[in-house]
């Protein structure tokens, strides 16, 4: 029989949907988002979000068989950053991050940082024509190195027009 892998110890839920590690990730009165394991399923990475809607990246490890404890993504610990998604291969980390702009709204682009020997690399924007004058988040890439993204075109502060999907080349 194949063993499964370890998801923070989680006990495998049968056909009922529950709770992702209680007081671990799924804290009561916060509100988290977009968890991604990389394909070795030994990292984690999720967002949470703050009242003042700003965002922060939590991350955690599995070390000699024990998870650490999830902790604010250290390269990205200044940032105002969402959604993670880790590439198929493990080795980036696609992201999601807001700058204040103009008339009380905020520019969202998508961003990558990449882990090379163990280590993370400084935070690199995906470049135009992905990121432009609209929103972009909910980035994942796929086997062959494309991008899957989620954009929002602003007209004004108030009206939100066309989200669409897209898909774009590396």
């Amino acid at each position: 029989m194949t063993k499964l892998p370890d998801y923070l110890g989680e006990t495998y839920p049968e056909s009922v949907p529950v709770i992702f590690a209680p007081g671990v990730v799924s804290v009561k009165g916060r509100l988290e988002h977009g968890i991604s394991f990389a394909p070795n399923t030994e990292e984690l990475a999720f967002g949470i979000l703050s009242k003042d809607e700003s965002g922060k990246i939590y991350y955690a490890k599995k070390l000699n068989e024990n998870w650490t404890e999830p902790v604010v993504f250290e390269p990205l610990k200044d940032k105002s950053v969402f959604l993670p998604y880790f590439s198929p291969d493990g080795k980036s980390l696609l992201y999601a991050q807001s700058k204040p702009d103009t008339d009380n709204t905020y520019v969202t682009d998508i961003w990558m940082i990449e882990k090379m020997n163990d280590n993370w690399s400084s935070p690199k924007k995906i470049q135009a024509p992905i990121s432009s004058m609209s929103r972009e988040a909910n980035a994942s890439m796929t086997y062959m190195g494309q991008y899957i993204f989620h954009q929002i075109e602003i007209v004004m502060v108030s009206k939100i027009v066309s989200p669409q999907i897209y898909f774009a080349q590396n």
